[in-house]
């Protein structure tokens, strides 16, 4: 795990927050933090970090449960816009 990883990726959030980025490409942001978890590129604690300055984790959990269990009816999960 590498300091700079993390260093790279709050620099890519801080440039995605301050230029309003909408809603889908946080989302994107997410996922890619998420597999850089996965494969050990950022530690639990950092992802929680740059989780955090995206807004936390209850601003992606219907979105996760959608990507987890493959749903694409919208009636079953309301997702903010």
């Amino acid at each position: 795990m590498s300091k700079q990883r993390f260093e790279d990726f709050k620099e890519i959030v801080e440039l995605a927050l301050k230029n309003e980025a909408p809603r889908d490409a946080r989302l994107i942001l997410v996922g890619r933090i998420s597999y850089a978890l996965e494969v050990g590129e950022l530690t639990f604690t950092e992802a929680h970090t740059l989780e955090d300055l995206l807004g936390g984790r209850s601003e992606w959990q219907d979105a996760y449960e959608i990507a987890l269990s493959g749903a694409t009816d919208h009636s079953l999960y309301h997702l903010p816009a």
